[in-house]
């Protein structure tokens, strides 16, 4: 189910372009936030810059009347949007996700070693850190960077959590990734998941060295993927403050 438009957006009690924080939820599989779904709750969404829309778990649409009138993060209230209604009982605790079309009405500050997510208005003064450029392609956060010296277009997707990097046989191989056993597998029509570890991997002004990653889960049948060739999640960030500036196109990384 789909709303058909964004009625409005209030960011209640930031007078003087000031945050609304709100705890980051650890207690399922992967961090979120509690959320109010037309006053009901509080339920745990996870935050994920891999969904394009905001997701209601199948179970919790039925309990709602399969609608959102209003969703609120904290004291930021969003009203009429979007969302799709999924079964997301593999993400353990989770009753939604929150995705770009919510997140990209704010400035928003993912920060995991404070234990909390912040969400300011667009037009906020920029937040410090390493700079990484990003591009929105059909829903997805887009950067430029390389694995081991090659270049790369990946695909910042915090809720892919597994590991820190997942990339295509091709880049690893290219880059010179020792892949050969999924290699071997791909081409018996199988597909072989193994560890890898690199020892440069860039994004942006970001650079990580020794680096665990996965060899053949890129998924193959991944929509409109264009040039991108590897994901980048939640643990190749290591931690750090995380803020996504959507008018500015810049995600900004603090140690």
């Amino acid at each position: 189910m789909r709303n058909l438009i964004w009625a409005a957006l209030v960011l209640a009690g930031c007078a003087g372009g000031g945050a609304v924080e709100v705890p980051l939820d650890t207690s399922s599989s992967m961090p979120g936030v509690a959320v109010r779904v037309n006053g009901a709750g509080p339920f745990v969404f996870t935050i994920d810059t891999g969904f394009n829309e905001t997701v209601l778990h199948s179970e919790l649409a039925d309990q709602l009347g399969g609608r959102i009138e209003r969703l609120q993060i904290g004291a930021a209230e969003v009203v009429a949007p979007p969302f799709k209604v999924m079964d997301l009982k593999q993400i353990t605790g989770t009753q939604g996700v929150i995705g770009i079309d919510v997140l990209r009405r704010f400035v928003v500050t993912i920060d995991p070693k404070a234990g909390r997510v912040s969400l300011k208005p667009i037009g906020s003064p920029p937040a410090g850190g390493v700079e990484i450029p990003f591009e929105l392609r059909g829903g997805r956060i887009v950067a430029k960077g390389r694995l081991e010296g090659r270049a790369m277009v990946w695909w910042i997707h915090t809720g892919f959590a597994t590991v820190g990097v997942v990339a295509t046989l091709d880049a690893y191989v290219e880059a010179g990734v020792g892949v050969s056993t999924a290699v071997e597998a791909d081409k018996r029509g199988e597909r072989k998941i193994t560890m890898v570890v690199m020892n440069q991997v860039t994004v942006g002004g970001l650079n990580r060295s020794m680096i665990p990653g996965l060899a053949g889960a890129f998924p193959k049948d991944l929509p409109d993927r264009g040039d991108i060739e590897g994901i980048l999640s939640a643990p190749y960030f290591g931690g750090a403050a995380l803020t996504f500036d959507f008018e500015r196109s810049m995600i900004r990384v603090r140690e």
